[in-house]
C-alpha cells in the first residue's frame, strides 16, 4: 500500500485537508487505496497556524470596535472568536479520527540527534544570515524527517512512502527533478533502508493522481489475471473496461502534473502593467482577470485550486485543462488611493513607507492551460496559460470523465517542459 506523508507546507491554506485534493486523498484513504500518515508535529503546526490566523483577526476586530464601545458588546465578539478557536480543535479531532489516516509521534530521545544534525549543518536544517550572523532554522522539519525514519524502520512491509513537500530543506535536484537531498539519502543508507521507498511529490494534486493510477492499474491487472484463468465473454469485457480505466487514470495524472507545473510557474510573477512591445503599457498576457486597480504593484504569491482539473476533448495535439482557482495577491498601494478605494477586498498588511501601504487581496479566477502533446509523453509542453475572470460561485466537485486520446505515460517524468513565457507578446530583448 502507498503511504502518503504530507509536509506542513503541503497542507497550508484550506483547513484540515478540506481542499479539493485534500478531500480526494482522504476519500482514497478511506477506501484503503492508501494510508495518510501525519507526523504529529505537522498537525500541531497546522493547528497553531489556524489559531494564529483567528487570533490575529480577533485583535484587529476588537481594536476597531473599541472606537464604538457603546454600540457593540465586545464580549459577544470575543465569544464568537473563541467559538472559532474551539472549532479548530474539533476539526483536528475529526481529522485524526478518520479511517485511513494515522498520526505518528516524534521518536523519543531524538534531542541529541537533532543537535548533532544541526551542528553538522545537515539537512533539513538550513542556515541564513541575520544581522551579520548565521542563524539555523528547520527544527520542525528535522523532527518530521526523524518521524519518517522511525516509521520506515518499524514498517516491515517495505511499501513506498510518497513524501509531499516543496521545502528545500528536504529536497535536492537531479536532472531538474525534485528528489531527496543527499544528506537524507545518506540517512536512509545508514539505516539500511532502500532509498527507492521514499519518493518526493510536490503537491497533493499530483499524489492523488499517483494513488488513483496505482489503484486502477492494480484493478486492471487483477481483471486480466481472472480473464486468463477463467476466460469468458464477461471476464474479457471486464478486463478490457478495467484497462481503459487504468489508461485514462494514467493519462489524467500526467496532464494534471503538467497543468500544476504551469500554474506554479506563475507564482511570484508581476501582474501589474509594464511597458510592452511598442512602448505601450499593458498587463502580462496571462492576466485576464480583474483585481483592485489601486494596487500599483502586485504579484501572485499563491494559487489554490477551488475545483479539480477538467480536460476538453483533444484538438489535434492540444489538450486544454481548466480549473477554478483562488489567487492570493500581494502588492503596494498609495495611501491616498487605499482610503479612496471602494473595494472591500483590498486588505491592509502593513506600512511600506510614508507614501505606500503593503496590501493584499484574493481573487477567484479560471485557469485555462493548453498542453501540447505532439512530442510524446516525455516532452509535454505548456503551450499557453491564462487566468480569466471567474464570477460564478464555486461549483460542486465532479471528476472529469472525458477520455483523452493522447498517449501519456503513467511514469511521466516531472521534468516535462512547463516553462512558459507568461508574456509572449514581448520579444526577448537579448535576441
Amino acid at each position: 500500500m502507498i503511504t502518503v506523508v504530507p509536509d506542513t507546507n503541503a497542507l497550508f491554506g484550506a483547513r484540515w485537508m478540506s481542499s479539493v485534493s485534500g478531500k480526494k486523498l482522504l476519500s482514497l484513504a478511506e477506501t484503503g487505496a492508501c494510508l495518510v500518515l501525519l507526523p504529529e508535529v505537522v498537525v500541531d503546526e497546522l493547528e497553531r497556524q489556524y489559531t494564529d490566523t483567528v487570533d490575529e483577526a480577533r485583535k484587529k476586530a476588537v481594536s476597531g470596535l473599541k472606537l464604538i464601545p457603546d454600540d457593540v458588546d465586545l464580549s459577544v465578539i470575543e465569544a464568537a472568536f473563541e467559538k472559532r478557536v474551539n472549532e479548530i480543535a474539533a476539526g483536528r479531532a475529526a481529522l485524526v479520527g478518520r479511517k485511513g489516516l494515522s498520526t505518528a509521534a516524534a521518536p523519543n530521545g531524538i534531542a541529541r540527534n537533532l543537535v548533532k544534525r544541526d551542528l553538522a549543518r545537515r539537512r533539513p536544517f538550513l542556515e541564513t544570515e541575520q544581522d551579520n550572523k548565521k542563524k539555523s532554522f528547520g527544527f520542525r522539519d528535522a523532527v518530521i524527517w526523524e518521524t519518517i525514519l522511525a516509521y520506515l524502520q518499524a514498517d516491515g512491509s517495505n511499501d513506498s512512502i510518497h513524501f509531499v513537500t516543496k521545502d528545500r530543506g528536504f529536497t535536492g535536484k537531479s536532472a531538474g527533478k525534485a528528489v531527496l537531498h543527499p544528506h537524507l539519502l545518506e540517512d536512509l543508507n545508514h539505516l539500511g533502508i532502500d532509498a527507492s521507498r521514499v519518493a518526493v511529490v510536490d503537491t497533493l494534486e499530483n499524489v492523488v493522481g499517483i494513488v488513483e493510477t496505482a489503484v486502477t492499474e492494480a484493478a486492471a491487472e487483477k481483471a486480466a489475471e481472472e480473464a486468463a484463468t477463467t476466460p469468458s465473454t464477461l471476464a474479457l469485457h471486464t478486463a478490457a473496461e478495467a484497462r481503459i480505466r487504468a489508461t485514462n487514470a494514467a493519462r489524467r495524472a500526467g496532464l494534471v502534473r503538467v497543468a500544476s507545473y504551469a500554474l506554479e510557474s506563475l507564482i511570484n510573477k508581476e501582474i501589474t502593467e509594464e511597458i510592452g512591445y511598442g512602448g505601450d503599457y499593458q498587463r502580462p498576457d496571462f492576466v485576464q482577470f480583474d483585481f483592485p486597480s489601486a494596487m500599483e504593484t502586485a504579484m501572485i504569491v499563491a494559487i489554490d485550486l477551488e475545483s479539480d482539473f477538467e480536460f476538453d476533448e483533444p484538438n489535434g495535439d492540444i489538450v486544454t485543462a481548466r480549473a477554478d482557482v483562488v489567487l492570493s495577491i500581494d502588492g503596494n498601494t498609495y495611501k491616498g488611493d487605499f482610503f479612496g478605494e471602494d473595494d472591500d477586498e483590498l486588505l491592509l498588511v502593513g506600512e511600506l513607507n510614508d507614501h505606500y501601504f503593503e496590501t493584499s487581496t484574493s481573487v477567484r479566477a479560471k485557469a485555462v492551460i493548453e498542453i501540447d502533446t505532439e512530442h510524446g509523453p516525455d516532452e509535454l509542453d505548456v503551450a499557453s496559460v491564462v487566468l480569466e475572470d471567474n464570477p460564478h460561485p464555486p461549483r460542486p466537485f465532479v471528476l472529469s470523465s472525458t477520455a483523452l486520446d493522447v498517449e501519456i505515460d503513467p511514469e511521466l517524468s516531472p521534468e516535462v517542459s512547463a516553462e512558459i513565457d507568461p508574456d509572449p507578446g514581448n520579444p526577448d530583448p537579448s535576441e
